[in-house]
């Protein structure tokens, strides 16, 4: 079961084919104003907002990294590269279908390279394991009260379970807390 959480992990974060949008989430809200746009992409990426050429920015090879400012209303991202292309649809304002409002993690004023680094020419997290580095920001006290009965030295991947950039689900999980734990437990 273990191999298998970390063939997903692998797929999710760093094996997956074609390009990838993580911030904003697909079918959330963002308030009107400036949204920052992350993503990867292999090749030349292209990002188009409403149809529209987006200027892109990359820090490290593989990162797409933008802010624009949008009015109230639906919008669609575009991303295209290596491998295809990625669509995410988002509504700046109040209310839109039930979509619920999009939380940036880590919040703002918190640079890329807080958790990120250029490692053998490949953008990577500083660690190998994210516990520790998740850790940096979030109480690791409160982490086993939350976790219960587990600790960092089991659960040490945070983003098997987290979306790492945000998202509009409590405490950003990827599923439900039920389906979570049963990635591991029968």
């Amino acid at each position: 079961m273990v191999a298998l959480l970390v063939l997903l992990q692998l797929g999710m974060l760093l094996g997956q084919d074609g390009p990838a949008l993580f911030a904003p989430a697909h079918e959330s809200l963002m308030a009107p104003g400036a949204v920052r746009i992350i993503g990867r992409a292999t090749g030349k990426a292209a990002l188009t907002l409403d149809g529209k050429p987006v200027t892109v920015a990359s820090p490290a090879p593989g990162v797409v990294m933008a802010e624009v400012k949008v009015t109230e209303g639906l919008h669609e991202l575009v991303l295209t590269g290596d491998g295809g292309e990625t669509k995410v649809s988002f509504f700046a304002g109040k209310e839109h279908n039930g979509w619920k409002m999009f939380r940036p993690h880590p919040p703002g004023g918190v640079g890329c390279d807080t958790c990120h680094a250029v490692k053998n020419g490949e953008w990577a997290m500083k660690r190998a394991t994210l516990a520790p580095l998740c850790h940096t920001c979030h109480n690791a006290e409160q982490f086993t009260k939350i976790h219960a009965p587990h600790n960092t030295g089991t659960l040490v991947d945070c983003q098997n379970c987290h979306f790492q950039h945000g998202s509009a689900a409590k405490t950003h999980l990827r599923m439900e807390k039920a389906v979570a734990c049963k990635q591991c437990h029968s």
